[in-house]
């Protein structure tokens, strides 16, 4: 999916000749989410681990074409620490303060 918009809490997604709006805590960045589709093909078959339906060819190729930019063919969570998540703060899905408010919160 390509990122078209941000509006608020929504943001505004095109996939497959559609768009649609979601969450903009369901967003991930690029990176992160090749980095988590790495973990879901390391674990594929594995005992203990749940399939993922939407793991499929196209997927599996955006994968492969991003790992092949690098010079060990690997992607690299420790420099996406260092680069990205070092300077960023984000609360869980719903954060209530001692006043009872409802947070929702990422911060870069």
């Amino acid at each position: 999916a390509t990122l078209l918009q941000t509006k608020g809490a929504l943001c505004l997604i095109a996939e497959r000749g559609a768009t649609r709006e979601v969450p903009k805590p369901m967003v991930l960045p690029w990176y992160e989410g090749l980095l988590l589709l790495e973990e879901i093909e390391a674990s594929h078959g594995q005992a203990g681990h749940i399939e993922a339906a939407w793991w499929e060819a196209e997927l599996k190729t955006v994968l492969e074409q991003e790992r092949a930019k690098f010079k060990n063919g690997q992607l690299s969570g420790t420099l996406y620490m260092e680069k990205r998540l070092a300077m960023t703060a984000v609360t869980g899905s719903r954060f209530v303060d001692s006043e009872d408010r409802e947070f929702s919160y990422r911060r870069e």
